[in-house]
């Protein structure tokens, strides 16, 4: 061939062209157009599907390590709950069984021995008790006395009213009160016997 011309073909390997091209089109485009760099997109993709494979690999295993957790709290939880349910349903048990302590033990009376207090004055009413255990309300009948020093005297019960109510009094009691020298308003304490059908003057208290 001849000296150069326009017409002359210059002739370059394939490599050195796409390099030629993929530089042009970077300088004025500002993107690649060469195999080499579909490549490297390629491995860019790659490298993002895996990067979010990881990242949902990571979020699987918070998710269940959370539930696990969640689990594990609502199963502490109920766990709670049965032993408080079971322990108050003990105390409740507990409490049928041996009673409510707070409440006063009853206080079962004599049926033999009835104690009891009256002022000194002019009569004597009986408290209903003693009438009740002497059989007034079915019959009246005598009724004895003893003094602080052992003497017994023997008096008669009368049947009167007191609003709606019957109450049974002795008949001449100022005779047991001038022969003892009881005082009006002394304090007087007797004790019952049931089997004797007895009032026993056990102390005074003098005014």
């Amino acid at each position: 061939m001849g000296e150069n011309s326009d017409d002359d073909v210059l002739e370059i390997s394939r490599d050195d062209y796409v390099h030629k091209v993929d530089e042009a089109l970077r300088k004025d485009y500002g993107f690649f157009f060469s195999h080499e760099e579909r490549d490297v997109d390629q491995d860019a993709i790659a490298m993002k599907e895996r990067v979010g494979e990881t990242i949902k690999a990571k979020q699987h295993d918070f998710d269940c390590t959370s539930k696990g957790t969640i689990d594990e709290g609502c199963q502490s939880l109920k766990n709670d709950v049965k032993e408080n349910i079971s322990s108050s349903g003990s105390s409740k048990t507990k409490k049928r069984l041996h009673g409510n302590k707070s409440r006063k033990p009853t206080i079962h009376e004599d049926p033999e021995v009835l104690n009891f207090t009256r002022k000194g004055e002019y009569r004597l009413r009986l408290p209903v008790g003693v009438s009740n255990r002497a059989g007034f309300s079915k019959k009246l009948h005598t009724l004895k006395f003893e003094n602080l020093q052992g003497q017994v005297t023997v008096y008669e019960v009368k049947r009167e009213k007191n609003g709606r109510a019957v109450r049974y009094s002795v008949i001449n009691w100022p005779l047991f009160m001038t022969e003892n020298n009881l005082n009006d308003g002394d304090m007087l304490d007797f004790t019952y016997l049931t089997s004797k059908k007895t009032v026993i003057l056990k102390k005074v208290r003098y005014v």
